[in-house]
């Protein structure tokens, strides 16, 4: 069974290579525990850290999370994922749809579900919270992230839910200034780059 930091340590894998200029960190719902356990790793490692890290659509990992959904039917899984994760009707309709669709989600639920962190690592880069105003898996808790970096911390929180990335006009704005951000690291002060 794979874990959180098994996809960290794979993401990992894949950029280790590419780790030679300024980079971030992205992760939204569980890609921003993935972009948080990729970020410790290569601290410990003693590699660059990342220009900034941006985690989107999740609290801080803690605990596990409760009863895993492996142990769901397929109706109960759905009532557990009500809220956030929205299924079209014709997959809901024809089993054939739903074995192809419910065998990969329900595997991320039981890895994100398994998940926990008895201690957290402060991280030694900026990190930036994108949280969805109506988004019931945040439910206002997003700024406990905000100590787990000596350096500064940004929070946005943008109209709709846990999908607000496709919700709210304004996101592509804010990641295109992110990006930008990054981009300069090189040509000045960090105090400088995120008075900017």
């Amino acid at each position: 069974m794979a874990s959180i930091q098994d996809y960290a340590r794979d993401a990992l894998d894949q950029i280790a290579g590419q780790l030679d200029g300024p980079f971030g960190l992205m992760g939204h719902s569980m890609g921003a525990w993935v972009a948080y356990e990729v970020a410790t790793l290569l601290s410990s490692g003693h590699l660059p850290d990342p220009s900034v890290l941006v985690v989107s659509g999740n609290v801080v990992p803690a605990g596990t999370c409760g009863a895993a959904s492996e142990n769901l039917d397929d109706d109960a899984f759905l009532d557990s994922m009500s809220g956030y994760v929205s299924m079209p009707a014709e997959v809901l309709h024809r089993p054939e749809l739903r074995e192809v669709f419910f065998t990969p989600l329900r595997s991320d639920f039981v890895v994100v579900q398994r998940y926990s962190r008895a201690h957290h690592q402060i991280l030694e880069c900026p990190i930036v919270a994108l949280f969805g105003a109506d988004d019931p898996l945040t439910c206002g808790q997003g700024h406990e992230w905000s100590r787990l970096t000596t350096r500064q911390y940004e929070e946005h929180i943008f109209r709709g839910g846990h999908f607000f990335l496709f919700e709210d006009a304004d996101v592509p704005k804010v990641l295109t200034q992110l990006v930008d951000r990054s981009t300069v690291l090189s040509h000045g002060t960090e105090e400088e780059l995120w008075n900017r």
